[in-house]
């Protein structure tokens, strides 16, 4: 499945959402917490492809972004649940709170 999340969130790096917004200078893990992708996150912090304290162009970090999960983000839990690990996964991997 992992493999699969990658294919999926590299071709994103190709789509043009993410041409139109990469001045925002979002990194991987953030695009993965926007959308609900826990396993890509987790995949993220664990190579340590992305810092988890990390901020956009806009000085927002991953931990912000977990408000942004939405219903179109989430097909097998709730929002709030899905809301809940991706915090919890940042969290694990230390995330600042007050960032």
């Amino acid at each position: 499945m992992i493999a699969t999340l990658h294919k999926i969130d590299f071709d994103l790096r190709e789509n043009e959402v993410y041409k139109k917004y990469k001045y925002a200078k979002r990194t991987l893990l953030m695009w993965a917490t926007q959308y609900g992708q826990h396993d890509l996150m987790r995949e993220c912090l664990r190579t340590k492809e992305s810092d988890v304290n990390e901020k956009d162009g806009a000085g927002w970090a991953a931990i912000h972004l977990v408000d942004l999960i939405d219903e179109e983000c989430t097909q097998f839990e709730s929002v709030e649940d899905s809301q809940l690990k991706a915090l919890d996964i940042l969290l694990e991997n230390g995330a600042d709170v007050n960032a």
